[in-house]
This record gives C-alpha cells, structure tokens and sequence, in this order.
C-alpha cells in the first residue's frame, strides 16, 4: 500500500492503483490476478493481501481471540468484535438498559444473537464454564468500558436470578431484595 495516495499496487502490473473519491479501487481483478465483475474497497484488498491488517488498529493493552465455533469473527477484551465477513469492527446495537448484542453468523447461513460481555466473559474469564452465566458488577459504568474482563464476573442460574432481582430487571415477577437466601418483597 502507498502510504502518500493510499493506493495499492498491483502484483502483476506492479502499477499503483488509487482509490475513487468514495475509497474503492476502480479495476476489475484482484491483486492476485482474479477477474471481479466491480471495484474493490480498500479494506477489501488490504484483507486479501494482509487478512490480519486490522490487528494493528487494537490498543496497546488490548487482547484478541476468535470467537470459538464461528470462523472469522475475533473478540477483544475491550469488548470489540471484528469480522473477516465484512472487514470491519461491528457495530453492537444497544439493548437497553446496558446490554450490547451483536448477531454472528455460522458458515451455514445459521446466525446467532449475542451479548458482547458473554463474548468477553467467554473468552477471557478463565472460570466461565458450559452452563454458568455472565453478569456485569456495576452497570452504571459507560460503554465500552462495562463490557470489559474487570467488570465481569461468572455465576450460576442461582446468581443470576439473584443479581436480576437485587437490580430490579426481574419483569416484575420477584420485585425485591435478597437478604440472606429468602426474597424480601416489599422492602
């Protein structure tokens, strides 16, 4: 990639190619020489030629794993996800109050819907088993920061409905406080 105008340079001709005004590079083959029928992004090339180029754009304090059992996506402990898919970091959609999701999808077609704390909380807290639940400890905490390893902790169906309860998320059905094992309405 030419650093000065951006553009890339073709393995073949080893002419630099620039992108359009919108970013895409205007030439119907690829760099290794594979005949496309439209103009090709940047990110699209960069990820033909480099498929991990986007590793550099992580923080210096951040982690990265793929998402076990989906192909191309990768999950930092910041809570970002970025998919070989499309190129790019995904962008969660807000699920009030604090919950963050983010649809994957299998290489069947199949998709699945997902919290990004149950992607971190997965991926790096070393207690998360098959069949336990990830909670936040302070939901009051802004994004992106709430879905970090630090304020995850792993929990069984038990503390779950619990921590549901005692933060008032229940739907109305076990509105009240915990106290000592026994729910306290009315308190």
């Amino acid at each position: 990639m030419c650093l000065e105008t951006q553009g890339i340079r073709n393995k073949s001709t080893h002419n630099i190619i620039n992108p359009n005004k919108y970013g895409v590079i205007n030439t119907s083959y690829g760099l290794n020489g594979e005949k496309f029928r439209w103009g090709r992004s940047i990110p699209s090339l960069m990820n033909e030629t480099f498929p991990y180029w986007w590793i550099e754009t992580l923080e210096d304090d951040e982690e990265v794993k793929p998402v076990k059992g989906y192909s191309g996506y990768f999950i930092t402990n910041k809570g970002r996800l970025y998919s070989t898919h499309t190129n790019q970091w995904m962008k969660p959609k807000l699920k009030p109050p604090y919950y963050y999701s983010v649809w994957l999808f299998y290489s069947t077609g199949e998709k699945l819907h997902t919290y990004l704390h149950t992607l971190v909380g997965k991926h790096f807290l070393p207690e998360w088993e098959e069949g336990l639940f990830v909670l936040h400890k302070d939901e009051t905490i802004p994004y992106p920061e709430i879905n970090y390893p630090s304020n995850l902790w792993i929990g069984d169906g038990v503390d779950n409905n619990r921590d549901r309860c005692e933060k008032g998320r229940s739907g109305g059905w076990m509105k009240g406080k915990i106290y000592n094992g026994v729910l306290q309405t009315g308190v």
